[in-house]
């Protein structure tokens, strides 16, 4: 037999028995013979079952992000609704809680509002099952293609080219769903080398992209002071290491570390991180736009707890941002604030890295023993005032019950100037 000959020469396979084979692998979880078979071509990529699931949706679903990858990488569609009941792949990844899936299936085009047989979204479908991450991740996607747009106008013939390396700097930097200064710190300080050159580019890029959440059809008010928080920071940080290099010499990533050091010292007087809690206030009362109701009830928030008292600011922007079930459901780092952290300490102070726990070290030895007490009296004060909210209904003087609706002849303008005359007295100290 010639090599031609042996070359068309292809050993048949049963399809159907091939495909019930590798999707009972996909729900076993085993990736490495899935991509063996894959990769042999034995079955199309696009073979779906019986109900119209994919093979795509089942990895998905399954939580296998090397298949997944696979698949995106050799053309498959994630858009697919050839699913029985509507289900796309991102809905399959967001119900099982499979944030990095989710990740890769919006960078490869998955549609945020596409909707299934009853009419529900991914995002939808995930908050319904409580896999509030993958709300927030889904909610706060913004599309390499707007950045591409911004930083190269006129496409190839734009007067500078920036490194794609650059680009996906910025992409990462602002499709997180993760606010925290000392996050968005550490992001900068470990793409310095791509960011510091093009640093002015970096934030005009960040400020259009900011600026169009609000001046567009569909406002997202949400979206607008999430990347306001990520903007302050950045250009803070900036203007920080700028200042520092123009006095003496320094390595970058000192300077930074120095700075989150700083922001992060606490103190016995506080309950709190005082320095942090500062910044923190003073980046929410930076934000342009006054006009949001989300930024007048975050104001009206922060401007209720005594400074140095719990709830800190972090946690009731987060609570604003995406609820106060994920808020109390989730483990944030003590050190960047980093979403379901799964290192801690004895007394249950919660880290996402070894390099985060180093940093708040000089800090954790100190204040671990206090920090969780506070926490813990603090969840049971929370605990009773929401079981004594939910049984109170005030009905006097323009005042709500607990459906939210105004009562006693109180127009709708009447409480936005209440709310906008309560802005103008709040200072921050």
């Amino acid at each position: 037999m010639n090599n031609l000959e042996a070359s068309t020469t292809v050993p048949k396979y049963d399809q159907e028995e091939v495909a019930d084979r590798i999707f009972d692998m996909i729900k076993e979880k085993n990736a490495e013979e899935v991509l063996q078979i894959l990769k042999s071509m034995r079955i199309p990529l696009d073979y779906t079952d019986k109900t119209g699931m994919s093979l795509l949706d089942q990895a998905s679903w399954s939580g296998l992000e090397d298949v997944v990858r696979f698949l995106l990488a050799n053309g498959i569609d994630p858009n697919n609704s050839t699913h029985d009941s509507g289900y796309k792949s991102l809905m399959f990844a967001a119900i099982a809680g499979h944030q990095g899936i989710c990740q890769l299936l919006l960078d490869y085009g998955a549609h945020v509002y596409s909707t299934n047989a009853i009419g529900k979204t991914a995002a939808e479908m995930a908050a319904f099952v409580g896999q509030h991450e993958c709300v927030s991740i889904i909610n706060n996607y913004v599309a390499l293609d707007e950045i591409e747009k911004l930083l190269h106008p006129r496409g190839d013939d734009s007067d500078e080219i920036y490194s794609k390396e650059f680009s996906r700097a910025l992409h990462n930097l602002i499709k997180t769903h993760i606010i925290h200064p000392v996050w968005v710190m550490l992001f900068l300080r470990d793409h310095y080398q791509l960011i510091w050159q093009h640093r002015q580019k970096f934030c005009y890029v960040l400020d259009r992209i900011f600026e169009r959440q609000l001046r567009c059809k569909e406002s997202n008010e949400v979206m607008s002071l999430k990347l306001w928080l990520i903007l302050y920071t950045v250009r803070d940080t900036c203007k920080f290491v700028e200042t520092v290099l123009e006095k003496e010499e320094h390595k970058a990533s000192t300077i930074i570390r120095n700075y989150i050091k700083q922001l992060l010292k606490m103190e016995q007087a506080y309950r709190i991180r005082p320095n942090l809690e500062r910044y923190l206030r003073n980046a929410v009362q930076a934000f342009p736009y006054h006009h949001c109701l989300l930024f007048q009830a975050l104001i009206k928030n922060l401007a209720a707890v005594e400074f140095g008292s719990l709830p800190d600011a972090f946690y009731l922007i987060m609570s604003v941002f995406s609820g106060q079930r994920m808020v109390e459901t989730s483990h944030f780092c003590a050190t960047c604030g980093a979403v379901t952290s799964t290192k801690r300490c004895c007394k249950n102070i919660y880290y996402c890295h070894p390099d985060c726990q180093k940093i708040d070290w000089c800090n954790h030895k100190m204040f671990c023993e206090k920090v969780y007490k506070e926490k813990q009296d603090e969840k049971r004060r929370c605990s009773l005032r929401d079981s004594a909210a939910s049984k109170t209904i005030v009905q006097n003087d323009g005042s709500t019950s607990n459906d939210g609706i105004i009562r006693d002849g109180q127009s709708k303008d009447k409480h936005v100037e209440k709310v906008a005359s309560a802005l103008a007295d709040i200072k921050f100290t």
